[in-house]
């Protein structure tokens, strides 16, 4: 039962629950160590258009997809993989730098990038926008804006890319 309360039925990630337990988990065990941690907001671009043009059976299998890239490209258990709702996403990345954690969204970005998808007898692609920061010493609240804030970014600048920035005490 613990289990199906924290997993997302469709991606078989964590889902918005266990990720802000494990958020919460960390920030305590990042207060005593000292250690950065990383958290990325990632979103599907144009994720509607797939919905509409193709139906929601189509959307459901790029969420799979996405979600299994997203296992694929992190340290498990260490790290934290998680599907908020929708087509929206998160990454939480303890004990990683800045510089290393980009490595890893750019990795999942690209790799998602490059997937094909078929319906209805088409062939079309489904890139991601991810949001993400290098926290030390802030709250939930002001990890999760912060990342929010460059995963806007992310989308204001064309989409496809990971946007990400350091973020301390409370300021972004």
């Amino acid at each position: 039962l613990i289990q199906l309360s924290h997993t997302d039925e469709l991606t078989g990630l964590a889902n918005r629950r266990r990720f802000m337990q494990a958020v919460q988990a960390e920030l305590v065990r990042q207060g005593r160590s000292g250690q950065p941690m990383c958290v990325a907001l990632l979103d599907a671009d144009h994720f509607k258009r797939v919905n509409d043009r193709f139906g929601h059976h189509a959307g459901d299998e790029v969420l799979r997809t996405l979600g299994a890239v997203m296992l694929g490209s992190v340290r498990t258990p260490t790290d934290v993989a998680a599907r908020l709702g929708g087509e929206e996403f998160a990454l939480l990345l303890p004990d990683t730098r800045l510089e290393d954690a980009r490595r890893v969204c750019e990795r999942l970005r690209s790799t998602l990038a490059a997937q094909r998808f078929r319906a209805e007898g088409q062939n079309y692609r489904v890139t991601v926008s991810i949001g993400l920061v290098e926290s030390r010493g802030q709250d939930a609240d002001a990890i999760l804006a912060a990342a929010d804030r460059q995963l806007y970014q992310a989308k204001t600048e064309g989409r496809n890319r990971v946007c990400c920035m350091v973020s301390m005490w409370g300021g972004a």
